[in-house]
């Protein structure tokens, strides 16, 4: 440990520190958003999208060999939605690669939709749906069987 501070070149010049500066400086604006709808505005939107998000899995998804992962009841569940799949790797990656979907994966079966209700919307919801469900129909997924699973 230098006494001597020697910033390095470049864009990882702002990466000092515990947190990278970049990160902090977007964190202002993000808090006053939040403050500004005001957290039980966003609680009661993150509800609404999570419903909607198991109903239209039940409906489309379950015919497919999905179940649902997260609690029913609301108070039980945060804003995300966690669904299995015997498939949920190859799926998650066809999801990212091919359907322009950004779940997360948790082994061995777990795919994952976070559900931010300060940007995500209802629409933006059916249309993951449909699109996991093109995804498993038309068998997109298949091509990425053979990829080395890890958490997304």
């Amino acid at each position: 440990f230098d006494l001597e501070f020697t910033p390095t070149t470049g864009i990882r010049r702002f990466h000092v520190g515990t947190m990278p500066t970049l990160s902090l400086a977007a964190l202002e604006a993000g808090a006053a958003q939040v403050a500004e709808v005001g957290i039980d505005t966003i609680r009661e939107v993150s509800v609404s999208l999570t419903e909607l998000m198991i109903a239209e899995a039940e409906e489309h998804l379950t015919p497919l060999g999905f179940t649902l992962r997260s609690p029913r009841d609301a108070a039980q569940r945060g804003s995300h939605v966690s669904l299995s799949h015997p498939d949920a790797w190859p799926i998650t990656r066809a999801l990212i690669e091919d359907a322009k979907v950004l779940p997360d994966f948790r082994a061995p079966d777990s795919l994952r939709l976070g559900i931010a209700p300060l940007y995500i919307s209802h629409v933006d919801v059916h249309t993951a749906v449909q699109r996991i469900a093109t995804v498993v129909r038309e068998g997109l997924h298949e091509r990425h069987r053979d990829a080395a699973a890890a958490v997304t």
